[in-house]
């Protein structure tokens, strides 16, 4: 007999101990999960609807089935929209809005206005798949946006998708629910607020 099996013997309220903590740890997952089905129902009751990340174009910031939540606001520069166009739903940055000119360099920098963007959240620059003349200027009531993993998304760079006009972006994502290890606010409470303001 192994030493373990020795003292379970010798002990036998081990053994039970044992079960009692498989069944706390069932427990608690099952109210964590209980616990996330209502929070998520309660955010689809506030108009915060919730979507699965399908694909690459916002790697590193955005994993293939990721789970986030959006907020329901206006255009705001800097954020992931959720943008419903042709029947798809689209993850894109928001780059520039209405009245602002756009030009990516051939090394991937993205200019707008003439200044460069800081973009920390980008892995690697990439012009990407690009068939629009550069500089763009935006039009009035659009928005032109990119995904963050610029060498494999297809956004605004290409004429199929083209500027966003703003009554199709659903809402700004807010937070990264899914996975749990990895929740994340995604959108700062002064970008909500200078927005609803």
């Amino acid at each position: 007999m192994r030493r373990e099996e020795a003292a379970m013997a010798v002990n036998p309220e081990k053994r039970g101990n044992r079960g009692s903590a498989r069944a706390r740890i069932r427990r608690r997952c099952a109210l964590a999960l209980l616990g996330m089905a209502a929070g998520l129902v309660v955010l689809a009751a506030f108009r915060w609807p919730v979507y699965r990340v399908v694909g690459d174009s916002m790697a590193e910031t955005l994993q293939d089935g990721d789970v986030v939540v959006a907020a329901q606001c206006g255009a705001v520069r800097g954020a992931v929209a959720v943008c419903e166009c042709g029947g798809s739903t689209l993850l894109g940055r928001i780059i520039a809005l209405g009245g602002d000119t756009v030009l990516v360099s051939i090394d991937g920098a993205v200019l707008v206005n003439g200044r460069a963007l800081d973009e920390p959240y980008l892995a690697e620059r990439a012009l990407g798949y690009c068939d629009l003349t550069m500089p763009v200027t935006v039009p009035e009531g659009c928005a032109f946006i990119m995904g963050d993993n610029r060498a494999e998304s297809m956004d605004s760079r290409c004429a199929a998708v083209g500027c966003i006009q703003e009554d199709q972006i659903a809402g700004c994502v807010l937070a990264r629910l899914w996975p749990i290890r990895d929740f994340k606010l995604c959108l700062s409470i002064e970008q909500l607020w200078r927005n609803w303001a």
